[in-house]
């Protein structure tokens, strides 16, 4: 059996306007969730692994 580790991981948004969404979203890799960020087109993001 192959375990796969799934990390939350926080993405913000910083829209044009400087307002700030974050978001946490489920991946097992940061490519991965950069991928997601990179599709949805966001303006301007950083992405961290949640500290919770």
């Amino acid at each position: 059996m192959k375990l796969e580790m799934i990390v939350v991981w926080v993405i913000t948004v910083i829209e044009d306007n400087g307002v700030r969404t974050t978001l946490d979203v489920c991946f097992s890799t940061f490519d991965e969730a950069a991928s997601y960020a990179e599709k949805a087109q966001f303006s301007s993001f950083t992405i961290k692994v949640a500290a919770r």
